[in-house]
């Protein structure tokens, strides 16, 4: 597991400063403290502050919600999150791939991680895959993040507006947990990628991550990169004979099992024609004798659980 040494409260709280372009000694003065030591203890991480003074540090930075819960963890103050129990999980997302079993386009399960728990065969007939190199991926825990930035996968190829998935995976993984930005899964991004991807895959990555910053600027409190209503995106697939397939992305969270993992589905848009072209593809290329590929499945479930909840912020 990566170190997660560099991101500490005063690290995070210099950088806040910096954001806000200001020294230390205006700092101080915006805090009513007579000197700068105290903004220079915090910083250099010597001593960590009460949850009041991290509020009235907030105040004086101009900080957004999240990012006093970011401080506040970093301090000591946040909760880690946890998974439910094995059974509730399984329980649950058995439930809801019982209720979409006859879906007919591709469907999967993601946690707030972005670990794929449940994919449908209609994925397979998508991208042109086989079932047995998807179940390998599943096993080595695939994650959106590998299917979108691996230049080994399928995927990439096939996006015809891909610049702009990447960005949107990124943007809604930092959304989903921006109030887990202490934890420390969260804390190992980007790094955590270079142990997964391409050495010239990994750089791209990074490079987009940096490049994505929540913000609460003008008509951009929603959605930087484009249409987030009823939470989906619009994404454009090629398939192997040439066609191009417009669908809708909708992401549910599935909120029986405290809102941690989420149902996405694709949905054909376009002109009736474009539909119905894409609805007479899947109808003819639905494996036919395949199931659901389902995470609990495949992994012990007890050890991905542990490792999840063993988790511990970054001191």
């Amino acid at each position: 597991m990566l170190k997660t040494k560099d991101v500490t409260f005063g690290s995070v709280l210099r950088q806040f400063r910096q954001r806000e372009g200001i020294g230390i000694f205006d700092l101080a003065v915006r805090l009513g403290w007579k000197g700068t030591g105290p903004v220079i203890e915090l910083e250099k991480n010597r001593r960590l502050p009460r949850p009041s003074t991290i509020d009235r540090l907030g105040v004086a930075l101009h900080l957004t919600p999240s990012d006093i819960a970011y401080l506040r963890g970093l301090a000591g103050y946040g909760n880690i999150t946890r998974l439910p129990p094995k059974e509730q999980i399984i329980a649950v997302l058995d439930a809801v791939a019982e209720q979409v079993r006859d879906y007919q386009f591709p469907l999967y399960i993601t946690d707030f991680r972005g670990l794929y728990w449940m994919i449908n065969e209609n994925e397979i007939t998508l991208h042109g895959t086989d079932y047995r190199s998807l179940e390998d991926s599943m096993q080595n825990y695939l994650t959106v993040f590998d299917a979108i930035f691996d230049s080994r996968r399928d995927v990439r190829g096939r996006l015809v507006n891909c610049d702009q998935i990447e960005r949107e995976h990124i943007f809604r993984f930092k959304a989903r947990n921006a109030f887990r930005r202490h934890e420390a899964f969260y804390c190992q991004y980007p790094n955590l990628m270079a142990e997964r991807l391409l050495p010239e895959d990994y750089e791209h990555f990074k490079q987009v991550w940096e490049q994505v910053v929540l913000e609460l600027g003008q008509n951009k409190l929603l959605y930087p990169f484009g249409n987030m209503q009823h939470s989906s995106i619009d994404l454009t697939i090629s398939i192997p004979d040439g066609q191009m397939f417009k669908f809708q992305r909708v992401e549910q969270q599935i909120l029986h099992v405290d809102g941690l993992f989420d149902l996405i589905y694709y949905r054909p848009v376009g002109t009736g024609a474009e539909q119905d072209a894409v609805y007479r593809y899947f109808e003819a290329n639905r494996p036919q004798a395949l199931a659901h590929l389902r995470l609990w499945e495949m992994v012990d479930i007890d050890t991905l659980i542990a490792v999840y909840n063993s988790d511990d912020a970054p001191s």
